[in-house]
């Protein structure tokens, strides 16, 4: 967990090169220790395993919004996991993290659909058409996380906001299929769509 902790540090302080570093780096020990299959939590106490699956999803979500920030594809697969969320209730990291997380794991969710369905080498041989259909249901799933986010932003306003500065990339969704194309003026106007 002290290397997910390192790259939100990075992150923080405004050098994502070595974020992605540490990312990569945490990214290839959790597949090296199993921990995108449950079976690697069977062999784990109730705390341990929660942990491990905070551990898991921080380096997921990290993952997916650094590769959709560089350009370069995701570590983690979501085709190749099944672990389970982490509970919010349990483990030793409070309320406030717990729901951070899932936030954040939603968000690293479009995210990744966002390579997959428009930014991947795939993405680049479906039609127009499909792409800007793909872009309708990203839009959509984008702004229902923002409301449920808005939802508990009273307890954890702070938290969003971080969310946003470190992910606001994807916010350009304006055009995002056609990344060849964007400008500032374009993440204005979705950031004032979200709104």
């Amino acid at each position: 967990m002290l290397i997910v902790k390192k790259s939100l540090i990075a992150q923080e302080n405004g050098t994502p090169g070595e974020s992605w570093t540490y990312t990569s780096h945490a990214c290839r020990l959790v597949q090296a220790l199993g921990l995108h299959r449950r079976s690697a939590y069977r062999r784990m106490t109730p705390a341990e395993a929660e942990e491990a699956k905070l551990a898991f999803w921080w380096c997921y979500s990290i993952d997916k919004g650094l590769a959709l920030s560089f350009g370069r594809s995701p570590q983690l697969l979501d085709y190749d996991i099944d672990v389970d969320l982490p509970e919010m209730e349990s483990g030793s990291w409070g309320k406030a993290c717990y729901i951070y997380c899932r936030a954040y794991i939603e968000l690293g969710k479009v995210q990744s659909r966002i390579y997959t369905e428009l930014y991947s080498v795939a993405a680049g041989r479906t039609s127009r058409d499909e792409r800007e259909h793909a872009t309708h249901g990203i839009v959509a799933e984008l702004k229902a996380w923002w409301q449920r986010s808005c939802e508990v932003r009273s307890s954890i306003s702070r938290i969003i906001s971080i969310i946003l500065t470190t992910t606001i990339g994807i916010l350009s969704i304006a055009r995002i299929s056609d990344p060849t194309r964007f400008n500032c003026r374009d993440l204005f106007i979705a950031f004032r769509v979200l709104h």
